[in-house]
Order: C-alpha cells, then structure tokens, then sequence
C-alpha cells in the first residue's frame, strides 16, 4: 500500500484503507514511530498512518489502517525497500521499554 514516489525523496506515499486514494505527507508532518490521524482527500474518511525509518537502509515505510489500535506494531514492521524488520533489536526493546 505503500511506495517511494522518487529513490532520492523521503516522501511516502500511502492509501487510504477505505477508498485506495493514494495521499503523499508532502510537508512531512508525520513523525516516525507516532502514530497520526490522516483525512482522505477523496473519500473524506479518517484513518491512521504509522511511518517507519529503516534502520537498515533508511528507507521509509507505511502503515495505514481505520483506526490506531489496528496500526502494525512498529517493532513487526517489515520495510518495502530491503524485507528487513524495520527497527534493530536494541531500538525494539529501548520501544519497549518506554511503553
């Protein structure tokens, strides 16, 4: 559901869980590991995205869904560019420990 618009861009591009709408966080307000309400522009629903910075390569991956509590764990998070787990196991547990 998720795609690089451009190799060398760090803009996500993700779609809404409802009507496929694609949407892009051109301003980058959606900070890594934190969870954010989105607004399709298409449909006009809500939903929730969780974007994930490669730990391994630095690529960024999405996660959508209708509502937060249905979000993948950040931690279980596989990136699109490399099929790494997103996040080493130190980040993992350091994730873990603060929540």
């Amino acid at each position: 559901m998720d795609a690089l618009l451009d190799p060398g861009s760090s803009v996500v591009e993700f779609a809404c869980p409802r009507c496929g709408h694609q949407a892009v966080d051109e301003w980058e307000t959606i900070a890594d590991r934190h969870p954010a309400s989105w607004r399709c522009n298409a449909c006009l629903s809500g939903f929730s995205v969780l974007i994930v910075e490669c730990q391994h390569c630095a690529a960024e991956t999405s996660d959508v869904a209708l509502c937060e509590a249905e979000l993948e764990p950040a931690s279980r998070l596989r990136c699109r560019s490399c099929s790494h787990l997103c996040l080493h196991d130190e980040v993992q547990a350091k994730s873990a420990d603060a929540a």
